[in-house]
C-alpha cells in the first residue's frame, strides 16, 4: 500500500489545495521516503519515529534548504500522519 499516494489523492480531492501545494508535499514526501531508504535500510513510512523525522529535518539544513522549505517539509510530514489516524 502506498499511503503517500493515498494521502496525496486526499489532500487533492478533500483539502482543495492548489496543485502548486500538491507537487512541493509530493516532493517533499519523496524525499522523506528516499532518506529513510538511505538512511533507514527503507523503514516502513508506519515504522517512523520522531527520531527520524528530525535527522531528516537536520539533513535538510546541511543541505542547505531554507527555512520556509524545512517547514512545509515537516508540514507535508505531519500530513500524513494526521491522515494514517483517521
Amino acid at each position: 500500500m502506498n499511503y503517500t499516494d493515498d494521502y496525496l489523492s486526499y489532500i487533492t480531492l478533500e483539502k482543495g489545495l492548489a496543485q502548486a501545494t500538491i507537487e512541493a508535499y509530493k516532493h517533499s514526501l519523496n524525499l522523506f521516503t528516499e532518506f529513510l531508504e538511505q538512511h533507514n535500510g527503507g523503514t516502513n513510512i508506519i515504522d517512523v519515529s520522531i527520531d527520524d523525522v528530525s535527522a531528516f529535518l537536520v539533513a535538510l539544513a546541511n543541505q542547505g534548504k531554507s527555512e520556509p522549505t524545512r517547514r512545509r517539509t515537516l508540514s507535508a510530514i505531519r500530513g500524513l500522519y494526521k491522515y494514517l489516524t483517521l
